[in-house]
């Protein structure tokens, strides 16, 4: 469904360009992705029921050139409605009556106390925001001045992956782009499972030993690191903005 959707893209030329608004592009991803489901049949020749498959989610973003800022989907199939449909994604933020942090949509958080707007997707979503909730409420209370989503996610990942009781649903090394202002998005190599005794992985592919990559490779333990007075950005560390 993503490999047909980024067809779909560049096989339009106003697409290609980013003269379509990020709106528009999701409501067509949506109606790619139910078109795509409505075709999934079952062969006549193939006895037995076949194994139960939750329907896959997505996450689907970018920047918005209309409204000037980065928005965010969590997509989903609904099956009351037969259809994929498309939720904005939720809004951390510090809950002074709770004392910690909590993720909800943005009609129950108050401006003052946002944090960052972040969504994950897949069975294991649930834990994951546990995860960052934990993290957010630790650093939100040490120094209320971290009060800002940077690459916390990207840690939770990271642990939930390294964790030898994780679920089977998961796995591989962590995959990692940035989205910048002007419609481009450039992926991140990350050394994995650490730099130390790690190899380089591109979007979940272990890099062969003769391949110069022209992107930044990051640190998982240091992926917020910031350049100190004196020292070199290097290609291992990753500065966020």
């Amino acid at each position: 469904m993503m490999l047909q959707l980024a067809l779909s893209i560049s096989s339009h030329a106003p697409s290609l360009r980013r003269s379509k608004e990020i709106a528009e592009i999701r409501t067509h991803a949506l109606s790619v992705f139910d078109s795509m489901r409505k075709q999934i049949l079952r062969d006549p020749h193939v006895k037995g029921s076949p194994p139960a498959i939750e329907d896959p989610e997505f996450l689907f973003g970018g920047y918005s050139w209309v409204k000037k800022k980065f928005e965010l989907w969590h997509i989903h199939y609904r099956a009351s409605e037969s259809m994929y449909i498309a939720e904005p994604a939720p809004y951390a933020y510090f809950s002074p009556s709770g004392n910690h942090v909590e993720i909800r949509t943005k009609k129950r958080a108050p401006r003052k106390h946002l944090i960052g707007q972040v969504a994950f997707a897949g069975d294991q979503s649930d834990l994951a925001r546990r995860h960052l909730r934990d993290i957010l409420t630790q650093q939100y209370l040490s120094s209320p001045a971290r009060d800002k989503i940077d690459m916390q996610p990207f840690e939770v990942l990271r642990d939930m992956l390294r964790d030898p009781d994780r679920s089977h649903t998961i796995g591989g090394a962590p995959q990692l782009a940035k989205v910048y202002q002007y419609m481009q998005a450039v992926p991140f190599a990350v050394y994995w499972p650490d730099k130390k005794s790690g190899k380089k992985y591109l979007q979940g592919r272990r890099c062969v030993g003769y391949e110069r990559l022209d992107v930044k490779a990051v640190d998982p333990d240091r992926p917020a690191w910031k350049r100190s007075e004196g020292e070199e950005l290097g290609e291992q560390t990753y500065e966020t903005k």
